[in-house]
């Protein structure tokens, strides 16, 4: 046992625990350090944040980034990004917006959680417009964006908008095989009654899981396109798939 441990100690530790989802022990080890008067870094603070975000332990949170703010690293761009999260899977859309606001530079990664943010709680049209301002900021999204505002386009049933994310998605060249994105396309069309396009993306892959065929079954049980549903249902035990 070390008698005096120092940050970069602390951090090993907070982290290895927050790793291995053992997420209430690392909070316990940071109000440890806490009491040795040792002060945190940002890397210890980001692994905290992971731990309060598994634990969706918002109030402790809270407090965290209210040190966060007397260490003076509020404008900590990877803090920040993970403060956001932690806020955003908590369901403080507000807060983490409050965080976003507040930094003078902001990157992918800040827009891109927030906007997942707003598109798991259903709020398509704050993601969308989110969307707008991160391209007022000439950020450029990558593939963790356009999944998120596919959604966010199926939510909202945005087909022109999912058509117009569809065609930046190809001119950026980062379709191809992702699995991810092809699904969220596939799931947008699909929502915003657009069969025909969800089907021509659906064909043009050339491996398929279980979370895009459920994609294209939904959409034609929506709209009531029963034997439609039941042949894809079929064509996917074919393909070697067991249904979820």
């Amino acid at each position: 046992k070390l008698s005096d441990p120092s940050v970069y100690t602390w951090n090993a530790i907070i982290s290895a625990h927050a790793n291995l989802g053992q997420s209430e022990r690392a909070i316990d080890l940071y109000n440890s350090l806490v009491k040795s008067d040792t002060r945190a870094n940002e890397y210890v603070y980001v692994a905290v944040l992971k731990a309060c975000t598994n634990m969706l332990a918002v109030t402790h949170g809270n407090l965290l980034f209210s040190c966060i703010i007397e260490d003076g690293l509020e404008s900590d761009l990877f803090i920040c990004n993970t403060s956001m999260d932690m806020y955003a899977k908590c369901g403080g859309l507000g807060k983490a917006w409050e965080v976003l606001i507040e930094l003078r530079v902001r990157n992918v990664v800040t827009w891109s959680t927030l906007i997942a943010g707003y598109t798991q709680q259903g709020m398509g049209e704050e993601a969308l417009k989110c969307f707008g301002l991160m391209r007022d900021e000439s950020i450029s999204p990558d593939a963790i964006t356009f999944s998120s505002i596919l959604k966010a386009c199926g939510i909202t049933r945005s087909l022109d908008k999912g058509i117009e994310i569809h065609d930046h998605i190809v001119d950026n060249g980062i379709l191809q095989d992702n699995i991810v994105l092809n699904t969220a396309l596939v799931d947008m069309y699909a929502k915003c009654g657009a069969l025909q396009k969800a089907q021509k993306v659906f064909d043009g892959l050339s491996v398929r899981s279980v979370v895009l065929w459920n994609a294209l079954i939904t959409g034609y049980t929506h709209l009531e396109l029963c034997e439609d549903a039941l042949n894809c249902f079929h064509r996917m035990q074919s393909d070697g798939l067991s249904p979820d």
